[in-house]
């Protein structure tokens, strides 16, 4: 676990998939942004989610309460993920990358096999942690969830760069089952 502030607060990712032929990603995203505690939101494509939200916080009853509560939209589904550990060197999902803006990410949802996740997210921040350049940064977490053993997240000012990695870097390591990536465009 990192030993900074910012990595020790409870974590929450939600993935939002719309279910409401007439709802708005668009909509549902602003929606989410105006809740507190909601660090980052945007939409993605490509993937089998619409859009993603972060929620930190210090205290992890305010989380549950924001999922439980306010984070409910109509026409909207959320599948949330719990951070459980982030990587030794790479910090966890939605941690601010030192790359200017606007960008490219990726978020990775992977399945390992069984009672490999540990070993998988240490392969992870092994590969990764060499990588990060000016123009490049990953993180990756342990997460809970329903087929989802960890979260990689990608960032770039290049979408190809991002893409190459997740062909050519990502998607050998041993003991990755099944993976589901998503891409956004972020301008802040």
């Amino acid at each position: 676990m990192q030993n900074d502030e910012q990595d020790l607060r409870f974590g929450a990712y939600g993935f939002l998939t719309l279910v409401d032929p007439g709802a708005s990603v668009s909509e549902a995203i602003g929606a989410y942004g105006d809740l507190g505690g909601v660090t980052f939101v945007n939409a993605f494509v490509g993937g089998s989610f619409d859009g993603f939200v972060a929620v930190k916080s210090d205290v992890f009853a305010d989380i549950q309460a924001l999922i439980i509560g306010p984070a409910r939209q109509s026409g909207v589904k959320v599948s949330w993920s719990i951070q459980v550990q982030a990587a030794m060197t790479l910090k966890a999902p939605h941690k601010k990358f030192p790359l200017p803006f606007p960008l490219h990410e990726s978020l990775t949802r992977i399945r390992t096999a069984p009672h490999r996740a540990a070993a998988v997210l240490a392969e992870i921040d092994s590969v990764y942690s060499a990588k990060p350049t000016e123009d490049f940064g990953a993180h990756a977490a342990i997460v809970t969830g329903k087929r989802i053993d960890i979260l990689v997240e990608l960032a770039s000012s290049s979408l190809e760069t991002i893409q190459e990695s997740i062909v050519n870097d990502l998607a050998p390591i041993d003991g990755i089952v099944a993976s589901d990536t998503s891409f956004a465009f972020v301008e802040e």
